[in-house]
């Protein structure tokens, strides 16, 4: 291990390009039709409502060229490559900070397929976290 650390000359790394923010989005209604038979719809969506979180945070850490994206749910492949594409980031990081369930597509939302079959929201979830992950691209700040 020594030899192999012979070679290596520690040097400063500029902190240009460093950047962080956060915003935090107001959580749409649940929507439990799609966790629930039919007549219990409304007694699980009050309790999701009275239970949940009504409101969650993004947030975007900058690292030069690479930027990550944070959201506090468990996003699907396809959710994934959605706000990747809204917000410019290199990556989503799932599960942080939070937990509000899983962030489908809209697609598979509406057909009650993939992952959507667990997910406490309707499709506008997806569409609240595209315009967060779009607003922590525009007001990036220093830490």
């Amino acid at each position: 291990m020594t030899h192999a650390a012979r070679g290596i000359h520690p040097a400063p790394v500029p902190a240009e390009g460093l950047a962080y923010t956060r915003v935090q989005v107001k959580l749409p209604r649940p929507d439990a039709s799609r966790l629930v038979p039919v007549g219990l719809h409304g007694v699980t969506e009050n309790a999701l409502c009275h239970l949940g979180p009504r409101q969650a945070e993004a947030s975007r850490l900058s690292l030069g060229s690479v930027s990550l994206l944070f959201v506090p749910a468990e996003v699907t492949l396809p959710a994934g490559r959605l706000l990747e594409a809204a917000g410019g980031a290199t990556r989503v990081i799932s599960l942080t900070g939070d937990y509000i369930g899983y962030l489908d597509s809209p697609e598979h939302v509406r057909n009650r397929s993939g992952e959507s079959q667990l997910q406490y929201f309707g499709p506008e979830l997806l569409e609240t976290f595209v315009r967060a992950a779009a607003l922590t691209a525009s007001s990036l700040e220093s830490p």
